[in-house]
């Protein structure tokens, strides 16, 4: 422990923590004197100056800096960085690897000491995070093979350090091993998917997009981010005499230390500052935030002569105590006679100073509100200092230390926890109480009033309290002990709020356990949203509200599940349902607004979607421009909300909203391939309509279901839009009729009636040109091109394209017009024009990426392998290929899928390896079977099986493959089967293998 605070005073009744773990024997004390009088003995033998001095609260060693480690490490990490920051990266290498070498192992192992831990924690972390820089700048510097090895063992001992696994990816990349890079992040997602339920964060996940696409990028050096080392001493204060006993703490160590160190200073540093040291804790209602405040002055307790003052602004029964009355107890707590004690806060004040100047005093003021609570309390000198807990933001205080108090860790609430009901008790229900502690929100508060009622109920099973605060009804309820409570604790804030601010706190509660962006505001108060940001923002000074950053570096505020329930509860009791149902009306209203518009910008208009008469509550136009600059990344910032926003209109019976919010929704479900989300969200949505006798909404919810079918079930698909054109036509609505007549169309082609298809798909071109959907008719004139290419009628197929390029253009949809030139592509490919399919092909895929289409980017990775394979660039289109079938898993798109496969099955027939190529094309032919039919396209895969076998000399295995292929090809694609019939006729023309000299 002195070592770990060399030159700095460690103070005794923390040597003791530390030894002793907060339960240190009687003599503890007198043990303590003599370990240090054998320290010094054995370290100060032959030395004239001594090592270890007693100074005031606690003891001090004194070494050259030369002689410890660990300010070795710290001084070359600086030379380090300062070359790195300098741009003398081998420099900066060598020192970084000459601090490295200084470890031999982990940081004071074998020592079972809670505060040794912690800072052996941090020292650990600090050499993980000094290794990741140095590697960064190695990479840089081109020494990706020399790092390999080091990397894999670090990976192998870190699973779950995505930086060490980011590099161990570039350095495999760069050293011609992409397979194994991609290896590494396949390994990495499984890993945190196994253990923490989680998917890799963005920045790996875009590496290895950049990996699969050979992104030149990976060619470049990475920027090196020079770390910072920030350090402060502030001079400490004696620590008063009047303060409560300090409850026992968990997981704070860290933030206690810190407190500490701001709070201590021994007689030279003293009086260095003008004026006092100001340490403001904050955080909501039962983080914890007096314990802490508590313990840390408990501390600083031994040593300081002239006491301690506690003041304390809430008082029993919610009672807010005044400043000027807080001034009278600590002047009699003085020696101050009553009669002697002014009457005005001010003058109070000032002899409240008098009294404590060259005084060496802590004063501990304990919730406060407002600044001008905490004013009068201040002293005026640097010989004290003052330690604040507040759930508000004080920021007139401008010089003081603000530190935000939040949530424990899952791991210290069950520590928390079995510290109150017994190890034992808590190790043979780990999973209750891990979940007791979430549904406690991990506030210390209410996991004390849950531990204590367990041990108060020795005979309950922590299940058995897990199970009734699952019902949210109840939690409140029985978050209560001896009349202490969560519910009396949110009051204190709430009460202190404003009409405006209580009702936004309230209505809020209405959005879930969703986070939420600041617009939301406007519609629940029914302002302008200028001001509703204004109130919003009181609400988290408040600690009511939560503001977080999110990975995209945008703010999304969130209510912590009790602060939730709470809400909720004064939303019943203060508001009227027709008021609740209102705010909600308008809340979905403003959703669907902006979902509308963010369809409308990126397909150009209100094209390829329904929508009904709900009224909606718009935003301004200067406020909607700015959240839909992009309007598909704030379709995927807001996806979850969305979602939830669906289900809430659902419940609530807004089912016009709820349905129209469903289907607008299809532009970030299709784009993201978010499946489960497009039919969770439309069963809901079809049995709110169903409920309400909405037959519009339900053919929509119909014809959407439907067109989500297609992607792997084209019985349900043909079922869906059967029911669905049948009401449209009942309703006369010609744009819903031409939506339903394309999808039945596409089940059409794939099951091989081209015929039907073709006659659906004018029928619906002629509904989208009466309804004034441009991208509708180009979607049709698409579908007709495939059909004609199918059939080998280029000529006609490249004009139906060219038809539905100048609708797409004209309207401004480029996620279509990227579909449209994906198929002018494959006509290039068919005419063997092999350059300008590759051409046309990458462009789609520059397309389908900047409009966030996963389909078309696979499908245009497809293309690009296909016309390498013809061109015999064989590991160009192996990593085409491999790139593409990695974003069909992602799609769950079964056709996308099966078309994949027939493609590497091509390129292992092409290299010679005819078994990969069969089972290939079994994986294929098993993928298009679970779509439910793709005639055409099985038969291409039985064609293709049926050349491999011939190729391998397996004749009846060609012929057998062949046959099939025959018999799904026959009135579909009449060129394929006209091929496979010449090619069974010249086999039965030969004769068998035996009758062969």
């Amino acid at each position: 422990m002195l070592l770990l605070e060399a030159g700095r005073v460690v103070p005794v009744n923390r040597l003791l923590e530390a030894l002793w773990d907060e339960e240190p024997p009687r003599t503890a004390r007198t043990q303590l004197q003599m370990i240090i009088s054998g320290l010094r003995r054995l370290l100060e033998e032959g030395r004239d100056e001594a090592l270890i001095s007693t100074r005031p609260p606690g003891y001090v060693i004194e070494v050259a800096d030369d002689a410890l480690d660990m300010t070795r490490f710290e001084k070359l990490v600086a030379v380090g960085t300062a070359a790195a920051g300098d741009g003398r990266l081998p420099d900066a290498a060598g020192h970084f690897r000459s601090a490295l070498s200084l470890w031999r192992g982990p940081a004071l192992a074998g020592v079972e000491s809670r505060i040794v831990s912690s800072a052996a924690t941090r020292l650990n972390e600090t050499r993980l995070r000094i290794l990741e820089d140095c590697l960064d700048i190695e990479l840089q510097l081109g020494r990706h093979r020399d790092v390999i090895a080091e990397l894999g063992e670090l990976v192998a001992e870190h699973p779950l350090r995505e930086r060490m696994r980011a590099q161990l990816m570039i350095a495999l990349y760069r050293s011609g091993r992409q397979a194994e890079a991609l290896d590494t992040f396949r390994e990495g997602r499984e890993i945190l998917l196994e253990e923490l339920g989680l998917d890799p964060g963005s920045e790996l996940r875009q590496l290895e997009q950049a990996i699969l696409l050979e992104d030149d990028s990976l060619e470049l050096p990475s920027e090196v981010k020079s770390p910072a080392v920030q350090a402060g001493w502030t001079a400490a204060v004696p620590v008063p005499r009047q303060l409560p006993a300090a409850a026992e703490l968990v997981g704070r160590e860290d933030l206690l230390n810190r407190v500490v160190s701001l709070l201590s200073h021994d007689d030279d540093t003293r009086g260095e500052s003008p004026s006092a040291p100001v340490v403001v804790l904050t955080g909501i209602g039962g983080v914890g935030k007096t314990a802490l405040a508590l313990r840390a002055a408990h501390i600083l307790r031994e040593g300081y002569p002239n006491g301690q003052l506690f003041a304390p602004f809430h008082m029993e029964g919610g009672r807010t105590e005044a400043p000027e009355r807080l001034l009278e107890k600590i002047l009699r707590s003085f020696g101050v006679a009553p009669d002697m004690i002014p009457s005005g806060t001010e003058d109070r004040a000032a002899m409240y100073r008098s009294w404590v100047a060259e005084r060496r005093i802590l004063i501990v003021i304990d919730d406060a509100m407002t600044l001008s609570q905490v004013a009068p309390l201040l002293p005026g000198t640097s010989t004290c200092a003052v330690l604040i807990t507040t759930r508000n933001r004080l920021n007139g205080l401008v010089s003081a230390y603000q530190f935000e108090v939040g949530a424990l860790d899952e791991r210290a609430g069950v520590t928390l926890v079995a510290e109150v009901i017994g190890a034992d008790r808590a190790g043979v229900e780990t999973d209750s109480v891990r979940t007791l502690v979430e549904l406690c929100d991990r506030l210390p508060l209410a996991l004390n009033i849950a531990a204590a009622k367990l041990a108060a109920r020795p005979h309950w099973r922590v299940g058995h309290l897990v199970r009734r605060l699952r019902d949210e009804r109840q939690r409140l309820d029985e978050l209560d002990i001896n009349g202490v409570n969560i519910r009396a604790t949110l009051s204190f804030s709430f009460d202190g709020l404003d009409d405006d601010r209580r009702r936004l706190f309230m209505r809020l509660g209405q959005l879930g356990q969703v986070g939420f962006a600041s617009w939301v505001a406007a519609p629940l108060l029914d302002c302008d949203v200028h001001h509703a940001e204004n109130l919003l923002e009181s609400l988290v000074d408040a600690r009511l509200v939560e503001a977080r950053l999110d990975e995209d570096g945008m703010v999304r505020y969130h209510l912590h599940d009790l602060v939730r329930i709470f809400a909720l509860e004064r939303l019943a009791e203060e508001e009227s349902t027709g008021e609740r149902v209102a705010s909600l009306r308008r809340l979905i209203g403003c959703w669907l607004f902006l979902a509308a518009e963010a369809h409308r910008r990126e397909y150009g208009g209100d094209y390829c979607v329904l929508h009904g008469d709900a009224e909606l509550w718009p935003l301004p136009s200067t406020t909607a421009d700015v959240l839909l600059a992009e309007p598909l990344d704030w379709l995927r910032v807001e996806h979850t909300a969305l979602v939830s926003a669906v289900f809430r209109a659902g419940q609530a019976g807004l089912d016009e909203l709820c349905w129209d919010l469903a289907i607008t929704s299809v532009t970030l479900f299709e784009a993201g391939s978010h499946v489960d989300d497009w039919r969770e969200t439309h069963e809901c949505a079809l049995a709110a309509v169903r409920a309400a006798g909405n037959r519009r909404g339900e053919a929509a919810m119909l014809y959407s279901l439907g067109t989500l079918a297609l992607r792997g079930r084209l019985k349900d698909a043909s079922r869906c839009l059967t029911q669905a054109l049948r009401l449209f036509e009942e309703l006369g609505d010609a744009h819903g009729r031409a939506l339903s007549l394309g999808g039945l169309a596409f089940v059409d082609r794939l099951e091989g009636r081209y015929d039907l298809a073709m006659r659906r798909h004018e029928q619906a071109l002629t509904d989208f040109q009466r309804a004034g959907d441009p991208v509708g008719e180009a979607h049709m004139l698409l579908e007709m091109a495939k059909i004609h290419k199918d059939r080998r009628g280029f000529d006609l197929a490249g004009a139906c394209l060219h038809k539905a390029l100048v609708r797409c253009r004209r309207a401004g949809s480029r996620r279509v017009q990227a579909q449209v030139e994906y198929e002018l592509a494959e006509l290039y490919l068919l005419r063997d024009q092999m350059e300008d399919a590759i051409e046309a092909f990458k462009s789609v895929e520059v397309t389908a990426n900047m409009v966030g289409d996963i389909v078309g980017q696979a499908y245009a990775l497809l293309g690009v392998g296909v016309a390498r394979i013809r061109q015999e660039a064989f590991a160009q289109a192996k990593a085409d290929l491999d790139a593409a079938y990695a974003l069909a898993g992602r799609t769950g798109d079964l056709l996308v899928r099966g078309r994949v496969l027939l493609g590497l099955g091509e390129l292992d027939f092409a290299q010679g390896r005819p078994g990969a190529a069969l089972s290939r094309l079994e994986e294929a032919r098993g993928a298009l079977e679970a779509l439910g039919s793709a005639a055409v396209w099985q038969a291409r895969v039985l064609d293709l099986a049926g050349r491999v076998h011939e190729a391998a000399g397996r004749a009846e295995a060609a012929k057998d493959s062949w046959r099939a292929a025959r018999e799904l090809a026959a009135g579909i694609d009449l060129v394929l089967a006209e091929h496979i019939g010449a090619a069974l006729t010249r086999l039965d023309a030969e004769p068998p293998p035996d009758d062969r000299d």
